[in-house]
């Protein structure tokens, strides 16, 4: 569309300068040349857009102070199973805002994945201590709640997340899994 309105301006301007030769080519020249760059621009953006990594590269580039960033390409590599450079990310993110909430998960779950719960918590501790409201925060704390180890308060916040979403299978299994009673161990003797 902006090429269309670019070209029919530069037809009625062309048409004014008739008479003008040089300065109609200097003209034609001058728009060549910012098609030119301006495809080659289209082209490097394009290129950008389609790859998640290279996208949120460019973000974090541009707004280096931004902490979400950095914690959405520490998801996109642990996506990729490449845990050293997620959490290279999500501290970065942290080290940016000590609270936000996506790194503070994800670090906590590394650390409770790898056996580190006690490193875990405090990341954790920081993500239930949050009011969330998307389906997908209700969801986070609940499951932090159960890497705590607080069954009850992950119950509540699958019974919320139940609320928002009352067909989904997998809220009504993990309320059925905390809800029924769980057999304690015998105490070593």
């Amino acid at each position: 569309g902006l090429c269309l309105s670019f070209g029919a301006a530069l037809d009625a301007l062309l048409t004014r300068l008739s008479s003008k030769a040089l300065l109609k080519e200097g003209l034609v020249a001058a728009v060549g040349i910012f098609l030119v760059l301006g495809a080659i621009a289209t082209g490097e953006k394009i290129r950008i857009y389609h790859d998640d990594e290279l996208l949120w590269l460019a973000v974090v580039h541009a707004n280096p102070q931004l902490a979400r960033p950095y914690s959405i390409l520490g998801t996109i590599f642990l996506s990729r199973q490449d845990i050293p450079r997620a959490k290279e990310f999500y501290t970065k993110a942290l080290s940016l805002d000590p609270n936000e909430f996506i790194a503070n998960y994800r670090m906590g779950f590394l650390l409770y994945q790898a056996g580190q719960r006690d490193q875990a918590q405090s990341f954790l501790r920081k993500v239930v201590r949050s009011e969330p409201s998307p389906l997908y925060a209700i969801l986070t704390v609940a499951h932090a709640w159960e890497m705590l180890g607080d069954q009850q308060k992950a119950l509540s916040y699958y019974q919320k997340a139940r609320a928002i979403d009352p067909n989904s299978s997998r809220i009504q299994e993990k309320i059925a899994a905390l809800s029924s009673p769980r057999p304690h161990p015998e105490p070593e003797r």
